[in-house]
Formats: structure tokens, C-alpha cells, sequence
């Protein structure tokens, strides 16, 4: 048989030469498409690391949605805003008004465990301005919030919330215990508004200025990518 036969099957054989070029420029250019193992393993790590974190934010959420009718924060001002009992997180304010509100309105609607009535007038309406101005205060922006001051401001007024709820107890739709509750009740919401207005606002400018900058970093690596001597339409001269 003749050198210059045709190969069975209708297949031709290439040269052993061709072949070994061919294979090798194959893997010379998947092993320059194909990025370093660190930069894989920085990949992976920061993808992981952002879904740990993006599982951490919704699980804080869920917590929080499930406490809020408590804690009345969420999750992040837990130790600043709540204390604990048992298992939950209880707004530190409201423990210390509701708690020593509802003590001295019992002692003195049941043991008569009381200041002299003539106080009443008077004693109420101003013994609920302290906590007014802590809430207020701390809500519009005036001052920080400081555990230490806004539980005594709110102890202070839960012997005068105490004391009107005491009258509620005794005679149904007293003026006593309602009218300051209007009043200063009116005001704790209208001040909640404007601080869920000011978080809202500074949430706001701050994602504005990681937005900035990002925008920045990425112009700025576009910029440094462009190869030099193109001009503004891309073209080398």
C-alpha cells in the first residue's frame, strides 16, 4: 500500500507537529484568560463575606420586627436603648416610666398612698415636662442620647403619670390623667415624626456619598486602565 493512500474511515490524519502547537497554544492562552488562585480565593472570600453579612442584616431585622412591640428599637441600639429581661429587650425608657408609673398609681389608688391632693393641679402637669424634654429633645436633634439621663427624666415623670393614671383607676375619664396624656402625648408623636424624618434624611445623604464615591473609585480605575496615547475618542495616533 502506497504511502499516499487514503486513510480509512474518509478521516485524515495532521501532522504530530500540528497538533502539539495547536494543543499548546490552547493552554497558553486558557492559562492567560485564567485568573491567579489568590485573586479566585479574594473573590470567593468577599462574595462570602457579603452574603454572611447580607444573612447577619436579615436576621437582625426578624429579630427586631419580632421584639418592636417591646424594644421599640432595632436590633443595633439594643444596648444603648433597651435592657433585658429574661429574653427580651425592653425599651429602657419605657420600663422606667410604665414600671414606676403603674407602682404609684396603684399605691394610690388602692392603699391611698399619696402627696397631698392639693398638689394634684399642678404636681402633674409639671412633674411629666422632664421626660418631654428628654424625648423631645433627643427626637429633633438637640442633644445625644444619654441612658443615664433619659432614665431619670422618665422616673421623674412616672410619679406624675402615676399619679394621674391612679385617678383614672378610681373615676373613668378623668381630666387629671387624660389631659396631660393629650398634651405631652401629642407632642412625644409629633417629635417622632421629626426624628423618623431626620434618619430617614441622614440615611439618605449617607448612601448619596458611598454612591459618590464609588462612582469616583470607578472613574478614576477606568481612567488608570486606558492605555496611553489614546486621546479622547479612544484612537492612537
Amino acid at each position: 500500500m502506497s504511502s499516499d493512500a487514503a486513510p480509512l474511515n474518509g478521516h485524515s490524519h495532521a501532522p504530530s507537529e500540528v497538533i502539539d502547537l495547536d494543543t499548546s497554544e490552547r493552554v497558553a492562552a486558557a492559562r492567560a484568560a485564567a485568573p491567579e488562585p489568590g485573586e479566585i480565593n479574594e473573590e470567593a472570600l468577599a462574595r462570602f463575606d457579603a452574603k454572611l453579612e447580607d444573612m447577619a442584616r436579615k436576621q437582625r431585622e426578624h429579630t427586631s420586627k419580632k421584639n418592636m412591640w417591646l424594644a421599640h428599637h432595632w436590633a443595633e441600639d439594643y444596648d444603648e436603648r433597651c435592657i433585658k429581661v429574661g429574653s427580651r429587650h425592653v425599651c429602657r425608657r419605657c420600663s422606667a416610666l410604665y414600671g414606676v408609673g403603674f407602682i404609684v398609681a396603684f399605691a394610690a389608688a388602692i392603699a391611698s398612698w399619696h402627696w397631698p391632693l392639693s398638689w394634684d393641679p399642678l404636681a402633674i402637669w409639671l412633674l411629666c415636662i422632664p421626660a418631654t424634654v428628654a424625648y423631645c429633645g433627643e427626637a429633633a436633634g438637640l442633644f445625644r442620647y444619654s441612658s443615664k439621663w433619659q432614665t431619670i427624666a422618665m422616673v421623674i415623670t412616672a410619679f406624675g403619670f402615676g399619679r394621674g393614671l391612679g385617678y383614672e383607676l378610681v373615676n373613668r375619664w378623668s381630666s387629671e390623667f387624660w389631659g396631660p396624656v393629650a398634651v405631652f402625648g401629642g407632642l412625644w408623636f409629633m417629635f417622632t415624626m421629626i426624628g423618623v424624618t431626620r434618619k430617614r434624611v441622614a440615611s439618605t445623604k449617607a448612601n448619596a456619598a458611598v454612591l459618590g464615591a464609588v462612582a469616583k473609585q470607578l472613574l478614576e480605575h477606568m481612567e488608570s486602565e486606558q492605555p496611553p496615547g489614546d486621546d479622547e475618542t479612544g484612537l492612537v495616533d
